[in-house]
């Protein structure tokens, strides 16, 4: 029924609060006091208004009231404090939208400390408060009003954006929430009873020394599904008194600022919103120390055998924590593994079918690494970065990534050194992240890391690439990129050598780039190499919208080198079909090698289709093999050089400006990609650019 709001004062005055070793409950008892009484005609839309005097002692016993907390130990007490205050009142039925319980119209009035008693166990409260005729249940809030919203004819007290902080007794009174009720009589005055129940507890952690831990930085206290057990995010309170839980939470994090730890013991403290622990309760305590290479866990099963409670505290004894590098996730597509640190991910083995996640960066600063055996699973990086990592490979496959058949996806490398000595079988390979490839990698790039590869045996047909060493028959390369890396061949062994692949066998690359101050450097005095801005050997596949910008640095007259920006050898093998490409930067060589901006040599066994490519490489010397050496069984379609001239002419592959090529964009764009474009680029080097759609 509607009520229609007038002017009306209920004077409520002094309040005394007393201690005492008795039950959980506050009460509050009348004196008597003069009663003001106004009423209002009713209708059918309107409700008589009744206003009353009330005199309020209230008395606390014990346990019932969390004022202010002082620590003594393993035990605390209560005290009132100079700033306490309570709400009294009954929700306005007429508030349509949600307030704080100090808005105006609410229907609470904060009632201030008057005095305080030198021992603080006795304090007294004033204010005034209105109550209509058909208001039954008085209700009293203590606590932080940014916690306490009131919607019509209810009151919701809101655990969801509290703090949980290790400082939490320094600060309470912001956090812990208590609630009363009483019913009213029709009696201009009478006697009310209000027995404050806590909405949560106190819980201190005691932490002991833990060897080898920097610091915490977080704490998670969890209870085990099958308990009767949980944090509540609210707990709503009607205008009659009934209250409803909001749905349970199973854990709850304590957030240690700065962190504790650096081997010393030390205590936390969280507030429950379960209020009542048994002690048979039981807990998964875990402490995470976050540092460079990771998150780590350490952890307790507790149980509270005997908890000391008073004033809803509790305590635990000392716990010893361990650490735990157990894996959180259940390994599926849905709930992969989750890899938080270094040392997870050092111990991936068994990984069939298994999925797995990157949560953070991983730093290897001063940490040992071994390439990971052969990978069956499924990784996604999720856009998280593995950096300073270092190792070398000695004979056999290398990379992060030995051999890799299953998905990686999604990671950054960053300044990364690898150092390959020893020997590499019949189509191995060595690159930062995957020797040797036989499905799908995608969306991964390496930046400012480095590569160096001396080979003292070989088998035939071995790859060495900053990204991969060798892609197989089939597999896939797609999105990934090579910024601002070095890769270095010395030794005196044959090999392929490419900027983000050594040997492509006929597999798939897709709109993967070799950026800028990326540098290719072969010093090698004995072994004939192929050395390629994108792949060093070619012998098949579909390679479209990719391109590099490469330094490649050759000094050695009377060896037999295969050089170019883009593929050093595309010669041999089957069907080659190059769409969308391009390359620039600078080749450094001598004349007696075979090179070319584009390719070192094309064509031979397999018809090689190149459609809408174009080179731009600076060369040193001047070349007469501007775009490739050879050219038999070549299908070339809108292909073009800037610098240089060709020699051996190569149907549709012609001389062009950078304004030329400008304005063949339309052209460049008529291969159909569903997510990438070519756009006019910023210099005359790259007048063409490749970019995902906008």
């Amino acid at each position: 029924m509607f009520i229609r709001q007038t002017k009306y004062i209920l004077l409520f005055t002094i309040c005394s609060v007393l201690f005492s070793s008795c039950n959980d409950e506050m009460e509050i008892v009348n004196s008597p006091a003069d009663t003001e009484q106004g009423t209002e005609n009713t209708d059918n839309d309107k409700t008589e208004i009744v206003y009353k005097t009330l005199v309020i002692t209230a008395s606390a016993n014990g346990t019932a009231t969390r004022t202010s907390y002082e620590e003594n130990g393993n035990t605390i007490k209560a005290y009132w404090s100079e700033d306490d205050f309570i709400y009294v009142g009954s929700p306005n039925k007429e508030l349509a939208e949600e307030v704080n319980i100090n808005a105006e119209n609410s229907g609470f009035t904060k009632f201030a400390l008057k005095t305080l008693s030198p021992d603080k166990k006795t304090a007294s409260f004033e204010g005034t408060v209105a109550v209509a005729q058909n208001v039954t249940k008085i209700l009293a809030f203590f606590g932080d009003a940014n916690y306490i919203k009131v919607n019509n004819e209810e009151v919701k007290l809101n655990f969801e954006t509290q703090s949980q902080s290790i400082n939490i007794l320094n600060d309470i009174e912001k956090y812990e929430l208590m609630t009363a009720s009483a019913e009213l009589s029709a009696d201009e005055t009478q006697n009310i009873s209000l027995a404050f129940n806590h909405e949560n507890a106190v819980f201190k952690l005691n932490v002991g020394a833990v060897s080898n831990v920097e610091k915490f930085n977080e704490l998670t206290i969890s209870f085990p599904d099958n308990q009767e057990l949980g944090f509540y995010s609210n707990v709503t309170i009607k205008a009659d008194g009934t209250k409803t839980f909001g749905s349970p939470v199973n854990s709850l994090k304590v957030i240690l600022g700065d962190g504790k730890g650096s081997g010393a013991e030390f205590s936390a403290y969280c507030l429950l919103r379960t209020t009542e622990i048994s002690a048979a309760s039981k807990f998964n305590i875990k402490a995470i120390e976050s540092k460079a290479s990771g998150d780590y866990t350490y952890s307790y099963n507790l149980k509270v055998s005997s908890p000391i409670i008073e004033n809803k505290f509790y305590y635990t004894p000392k716990l010893n924590l361990a650490i735990d590098n157990t894996l959180a996730g259940e390994g599926t597509e849905v709930s992969p593994y989750i890899i938080d640190n270094v040392e997870k991910l050092k111990g991936l083995n068994n990984t069939s079918g298994i999925y797995y996640q990157l949560s953070r960066d991983l730093d290897f600063t001063n940490i040992a690494f071994t390439p990971i055996p052969t990978f069956n699973g499924t990784l996604d990086g999720n856009g998280k970065t593995i950096s300073n990592l270092t190792f070398t490979v000695g004979d056999g496959n290398g990379g992060i990534f030995t051999v890799n058949n299953g998905t990686i996806k999604n990671l950054n490398i960053t300044d990364a050194t690898v150092t390959k000595n020893g020997s590499l079988d019949n189509n191995g390979g060595t690159g930062i992240l995957v020797g040797v490839n036989n499905n799908k990698i995608s969306n991964c790039v390496i930046n400012s890391s480095e590569l160096s590869a001396s080979l003292t045996s070989i088998g035939t047909d071995i790859g060495i690439g900053l990204l991969v060493g060798t892609n197989n028959t089939g597999k896939t390369i797609s999105e990934c990129t090579v910024n601002a890396s070095d890769l270095s061949i010395s030794g005196s062994k044959k090999c392929y050598a490419g900027g983000l692949v050594g040997y492509n066998f006929t597999g798939n690359i897709e709109f993967s780039f070799v950026k800028s101050a990326t540098n290719i450097t072969y010093t090698s005095t004995e072994a004939e190499a192929n050395i390629g801005g994108l792949i060093g050997r070619n012998k098949g596949g579909t390679i479209k919208g990719c391109s590099t910008n490469i330094n490649i640095i050759t000094n050695e007259p009377d060896v037999t080198l295969k050089i170019a920006g883009f593929i050093g050898d595309a010669f041999y093998g089957g069907t080659t079909t190059i769409e969308g490409c391009y390359t620039t930067g600078s080749l450094t060589f001598r004349e007696k090698q075979t090179y070319g901006g584009f390719t070192g040599s094309l064509g031979g066994g397999g018809t090689k289709t190149l459609t809408n490519c174009y080179t731009s490489i600076e060369f040193n010397p001047e070349t007469d093999h501007a775009f490739s050496s050879s050219s038999n069984a070549v299908k070339a379609t809108n292909c073009y050089f800037i610098k240089g001239s060709q020699s051996t002419p190569i149907t549709n592959v012609e001389s062009a400006t950078a304004n030329v090529l400008k304005g063949k964009l339309s052209t460049f764009n008529n291969l159909g990609w569903d997510n990438y474009e070519f756009a006019i680029g910023s210099t005359d080097a790259e007048p063409l650019i490749i970019q995902k759609k906008q």
